[in-house]
């Protein structure tokens, strides 16, 4: 990804970032299986951090925060009680500053067939850790991401392990926090060619600022010079006699 000179704003979440991440933690305690599968959530869902976790020294803002009743796993269009079985997981966003009807927008995204980015995947072995916060479970009302012992994800846990990861790949940790998971997917659905409008849409932003988010890849630039060299379009004016 292309680094901005002198723009001090915060840089997108890479897939190597994602998958160091992941790996670095080994996904042995239910705390990181927690953290990979907001991680993956915010990522490919575009979020803001009230929308899965909190911020330092504050709770959980209940008007926006991801419960377990918000997600659904469907298989073949139709509604299904496990991920496992699931090829399809979608997420209600009750809140949104882009929501001026405050009917709240629905999400979704399929199987990625990468068992280490995908999201369903992600949150199917959360729902296996805790089946209660999941559909008429008995905690489904409550914020999905609450670590084991019951306290609320927070910012600083989420800017840590991306802080890490980007010293790991030779970027400087101060231009990562955690509103470069929301940067990242956006810069991911741009790369693969997703209409601007359509990741602004998919993003829930209201303005078009959201464009200063979005990084172009070295590799977009593949070609571009030999193309522009053999540009031989003719200009339409009129001719000085």
């Amino acid at each position: 990804i292309a680094r901005r000179s002198g723009v001090q704003r915060k840089s997108p979440v890479t897939t190597r970032m994602l998958r160091w991440i992941f790996r670095k933690m080994g996904l042995e305690t239910k705390d990181h299986k927690l953290l990979k599968g907001a991680m993956s959530l915010a990522w490919f869902f575009l979020l803001r951090l009230a929308e899965y976790a909190a911020h330092d020294g504050q709770p959980f803002d209940m008007n926006k925060v991801v419960r377990g009743a918000d997600i659904t796993f469907r298989k073949n269009g139709e509604i299904v009680a496990n991920g496992a079985d699931a090829d399809e997981v979608g997420i209600r966003i009750r809140s949104s500053k882009a929501d001026i009807f405050n009917a709240g927008e629905w999400r979704n995204h399929f199987r990625s067939d990468d068992p280490e980015l995908c999201v369903v995947e992600a949150l199917t072995m959360i729902q296996r850790e805790f089946p209660q916060r999941f559909g008429t479970g008995i905690e489904s009302d409550l914020p999905l991401f609450r670590m084991e012992d019951g306290s609320p994800m927070r910012r600083g846990q989420i800017a840590a392990w991306l802080e890490m990861a980007a010293d790991a790949e030779g970027y400087s940790k101060e231009r990562f926090g955690s509103h470069s998971l929301r940067i990242g997917g956006a810069t991911a659905l741009y790369h693969i060619g997703m209409p601007v409008e359509v990741i602004k849409r998919y993003g829930r932003w209201a303005s078009d600022s959201f464009q200063q988010y979005l990084w172009e890849g070295s590799e977009d630039s593949k070609g571009l010079a030999l193309r522009m060299a053999r540009d031989q379009s003719s200009l339409m004016v009129t001719r000085s006699r």
